[in-house]
This record gives C-alpha cells, sequence and structure tokens, in this order.
C-alpha cells in the first residue's frame, strides 16, 4: 500500500508531504497505481522547485519521497500546488482504495 502522509502547520497550511511504499498492484513496471502517484507527486515537486521557485528539503529513495517546505506556506501558487496534487491522490485513492492511504498531521 502506498501512504501519503499530509504535514500541515497549525494554521493548517500545507507544509509539506511524504509519499512512500509500494502499491502492488501490479507488478514492477505495470502498476499503474505506482505510477499514478508517483507522477502526481513528482509533478507537484517540479511546480514547488521549477515554476515557483520555493525553496524545499527532498529525500527521495525508492518507494520514498518527503518534501519540506523551507517556506512559503502562505503563498498562493504554492498552496495551488498542493490542492491540485492532493486533488489527484484523492482521484487514485478514491478508485483504487485498497492500494492508496491519505494520511493528514497537523503540527500544533
Amino acid at each position: 500500500m502506498i501512504k501519503v502522509t499530509i504535514n500541515r502547520n497549525a494554521e493548517g497550511q500545507i507544509s509539506g508531504f511524504v509519499v512512500k511504499g509500494h502499491a502492488n498492484f501490479a507488478p514492477k513496471g505495470t502498476d499503474v497505481v505506482c505510477a499514478s502517484i508517483s507522477a502526481i507527486a513528482q509533478t507537484a515537486v517540479l511546480g514547488i522547485v521549477d515554476v515557483a521557485k520555493a525553496e524545499v528539503e527532498i529525500e527521495k529513495i525508492d518507494g520514498f519521497l518527503s518534501v519540506k517546505l523551507r517556506e512559503g506556506h502562505k503563498r498562493l501558487d504554492i498552496r495551488t500546488i498542493f490542492d491540485t496534487m492532493i486533488a489527484g491522490i484523492v482521484s487514485v485513492a478514491d478508485q483504487f482504495p485498497d492500494y492508496v492511504k491519505i494520511i493528514e498531521e497537523k503540527k500544533l
């Protein structure tokens, strides 16, 4: 199962996310669930880094992606990218609920 954890600050704004695990929906290389979540998350990273030019800490290894904003929690462009990413992940999770779990964490 893929677990997507959305991290929020005390004001409820997204401060980062973690994607970990494998869906195991199909054999490696043909798993549309893994490919979908990976493409959505990595596109969000490209938007945040290359388009919005935000500073982030990124850790990426097989089956794991962690993204933490260093700044910009209140920027509309970054919030829009995150909201779009979440909408895409929720769409995949709704279609494949046994393979994708979304967790919301709020830091106080």
